[in-house]
C-alpha cells in the first residue's frame, strides 16, 4: 500500500544545505507513509518545513505547468510538469537534519529528516493485535489516552466518509490506522500498519474486510 499526503505548496526546492540537529520541530508538518507526496506548484502550503523519517521514499511531484529545476545534493534535476522525482530511502542520502532548499520556478518547504532516536513510533513494535499501548478496536480518543499521544485523523490520507485513515501527530515514523466509524475521535481502530524498521514492518487487523475495502 502506497501512502500518499498531498502537500499544495508555494515555498521551494529540495535538500540543498543549512543542516541542523535532529528532532521535531514545530513548525513542520509531518508526512507519513513509505513513500509520502510532496508536490510542488502554484498555491500556499504554510508551513515553512515538512518532516520526513530516514526509511521514507520522498515523491517529489512538479503538478505546476511549468518545468521545474530542482537543486539536490549539488545536482540540478529538471522536473517536467505532471512528473515527480524520487529521493530513494532519504536516511541513505542524507544524515537526520534539517536542509534548507533551492528550487524555481516553484518554492518547497525545508525538509527535517527526524532521527528515528527521536521518534517514539519508530521505538515501538507491532504485534498481533497492538502496536505499544494502543490496541485494536479502541476508540482514537482511547488510543490517545492510552499511549500519551495525539491519534487523529488524517484527512489527506483518506478522507471519508465510510473509510478514515489516522496517525500519530507531529510522527514520520507513526503507523497508519485504518478506522471505522464517522471519523471523530469515537471512530474504532480496524487495522494498524506500521512501516519502520522495514523488517518489523506489516499489517494486523479485525475481522472486518469490509473496512479495508472501503479504503482502496
Amino acid at each position: 500500500m502506497v501512502n500518499r499526503i498531498l502537500l499544495a505548496v508555494a515555498v521551494a526546492g529540495l535538500l540543498a544545505s543549512a543542516c541542523t540537529d535532529a528532532g521535531t520541530d514545530s513548525d513542520c508538518e509531518s508526512l507519513v507513509g513509505p513513500e509520502p507526496w510532496l508536490i510542488l506548484g502554484p498555491g500556499d502550503f504554510g508551513a515553512d518545513c515538512v518532516e520526513v523519517g530516514v526509511h521514507q521514499d520522498l515523491q517529489i511531484w512538479n503538478k505546476g505547468t511549468d518545468p521545474l529545476s530542482l537543486e539536490w545534493q549539488g545536482t540540478i534535476i529538471e522536473i517536467a510538469s505532471d512528473d515527480n522525482y524520487a529521493t530513494g530511502p532519504i536516511g541513505e542520502v542524507v544524515r537526520p537534519g534539517r536542509y534548507s532548499t533551492e528550487s524555481d520556478p516553484y518554492r518547497s518547504p525545508d525538509i527535517h529528516v527526524v532521527n528515528p532516536d527521536d521518534s517514539i513510533s519508530a521505538e515501538t513494535e507491532l504485534d498481533a493485535s497492538r502496536f505499544g499501548s494502543i490496541e485494536l478496536g479502541m476508540t482514537l480518543e482511547q488510543a490517545s489516552e492510552a499511549s500519551g499521544l495525539t491519534v487523529i485523523v488524517d484527512p489527506d490520507l483518506a478522507p471519508g466518509p465510510d473509510c478514515w485513515q489516522a496517525i500519530i501527530a507531529a510522527d514520520p515514523y507513526s503507523p497508519i490506522f485504518t478506522v471505522a466509524g464517522d471519523g471523530t475521535e469515537d471512530s474504532t481502530i480496524e487495522f494498524i500498519t506500521a512501516f519502520y524498521p522495514s523488517d518489523k514492518a506489516g499489517t494486523v487487523g479485525r475481522a472486518t474486510p469490509a473496512v479495508p475495502s472501503l479504503c482502496s
